[in-house]
């Protein structure tokens, strides 16, 4: 049983538990300006949007390919880990189906802003999403 705490011990020291141990998050109470664009591989599409982690609500203006344009506003999940910041953001209306995130972001530090990848679903194309979009977010504002 010793030998579980010590391991259980080590664990947390090398994952951290807190806002000021290595984790990578957004600023709590910052907007940040999105962009998600996948170009190249069909289908292309480009979701522009703002996050407000304070209120944890997201709204983005979305277009692809042989698709309406559409709106999307939802809360925003947000998971810090070590080395990357994790938004998962749901539409409220209607819900989607599948119980995936309509919009899946890994963001890095990338000197003044975070980029990444990003996964999109496409509303009026199904419900699975559509990876391989590289996604960039700015803070404008505290």
């Amino acid at each position: 049983m010793a030998n579980g705490v010590v391991w259980l011990s080590l664990l947390l020291l090398s994952c951290g538990t807190g806002s000021d141990n290595g984790l990578v998050q957004f600023d709590s109470n910052g907007t940040y300006a999105v962009t998600v664009t996948r170009e190249g591989d069909h289908p292309v599409y480009r979701c522009q949007g703002t996050v407000q982690m304070q209120s944890r609500i997201a709204d983005f203006a979305c277009e692809a390919e042989g698709l309406a344009p559409w709106a999307l506003h939802g809360p925003v999940e947000h998971f810090p880990l070590p080395d990357v910041v994790r938004l998962w953001i749901r539409r409220t209306d209607p819900p989607a189906l599948s119980g995936q995130p309509d919009i899946a972001l890994d963001l890095f530090p990338d000197e003044d802003k975070f980029t990444g990848w990003g996964t999109v679903i496409l509303r009026g194309a199904g419900e699975a999403g559509h990876p391989g979009a590289d996604a960039e977010a700015r803070k404008i504002e505290d």
